[in-house]
């Protein structure tokens, strides 16, 4: 890619993100319950209840999803985040080429300067 391609991308993926307005860490399972035996009856499981679980601060946690327009939300904010986070490290690999890219071409012209000073006469040599 050129450099101009390069910041029509890097310009590009500012754009997305900057329509990415909800998003959350986390993933969405699904909890089974088990009630306690009574009687002599078996134990029993209810369920299955979605559950949206993140990690903060080093600690799970969750928060029982209780309507499927609950889980709907959950679902596409997980995957903002994920997009959002996709967004950023291919903004950043590409803010490293056009880095590389521009380094590159400083050397090349101060190695192409160097070559016209040496191949032109001086003009403090006398006639």
């Amino acid at each position: 890619m050129d450099a101009n391609t390069l910041l029509e991308r890097q310009e590009s993926i500012l754009r997305d993100l900057g329509a990415l307005r909800v998003m959350k860490k986390g993933t969405v399972t699904h909890q089974r319950v088990a009630a306690k035996p009574s009687r002599g009856k078996a134990r029993s499981v209810r369920g299955p209840y979605p559950l949206l679980t993140w990690k903060e601060k080093g600690r799970t946690r969750s928060v029982r999803l209780k309507t499927n327009e609950e889980v709907a939300w959950a679902e596409r904010a997980i995957a903002n985040y994920r997009r959002f986070i996709d967004l950023c490290r291919e903004y950043e690999s590409l803010a490293e080429r056009l880095a590389l890219r521009q380094r590159e071409e400083k050397r090349d012209s101060a190695e192409q300067a160097l070559k016209k000073r040496r191949r032109s006469p001086s003009s403090s040599r006398p006639k």
